[in-house]
């Protein structure tokens, strides 16, 4: 009986070790051999991208979006597929969209929206062209999205140099199933 206790404890505390790992450890991941959430180089931009579409969300009575190191993973490995790939659209050529997308992240959702640009490497201009677009201004003023992951890359794009950006918006679903397999896919 107590050996089978303590083999118990031994996966429930392996269980919250990987948890606080997945949940407190420092917000560097790699995709494709890039750094990603942790993206020391253009930190200050995604910073000033998120500040500006706040103070979009508080001037219409809405929440702060945060920053979610799942939705920014997934933001980063949608920029860099893009920029691998050479295309510049909501869907891969493989046909990849939004949901297959966030279904690559740890991220348990119940509503996401993306929006995408290309060529701004200054985030106010970003920011209205954002809320220039119906779509684009949508996602930035949805009372739904809480949290918020931005890609950033630069590269070669059709014989130019560029930079592409993705903002993955999204709520979490806070429901025990959806809790459970996160826990289960990280045993």
């Amino acid at each position: 009986m107590f050996k089978k206790i303590i083999k118990n404890w031994k996966k429930s505390a392996a269980c919250v070790f990987a948890l606080s790992i997945l949940f407190f450890a420092p917000q560097k991941m790699y995709t494709n051999g890039i750094t990603v959430a942790a993206n020391v180089k253009n930190q200050p931009m995604i910073d000033e991208i998120v500040d500006l579409i706040n103070a979009e969300r508080n001037r219409n009575g809405l929440k702060n979006v945060v920053i979610d190191k799942n939705l920014q993973k997934v933001a980063q490995i949608k920029v860099e597929d893009m920029m691998e790939k050479k295309y510049f659209s909501h869907t891969s050529p493989e046909g990849l969209d939004l949901s297959a997308w966030m279904g690559k992240s740890d991220y348990a959702y119940s509503y996401a929206g993306e929006n995408l640009a290309r060529g701004y490497d200054n985030p106010k201009k970003l920011v209205v062209a954002w809320m220039d677009s119906f779509g684009h201004r949508q996602n930035i003023l949805n009372k739904r999205f809480e949290d918020i992951g931005i890609g950033i890359i630069e590269g070669n794009y059709r014989g130019k140099e560029t930079v592409f950006i993705a903002a993955y918006f999204g709520d979490k679903k806070n429901d025990y199933f959806s809790i459970f397999k996160l826990i289960r896919k990280h045993q």
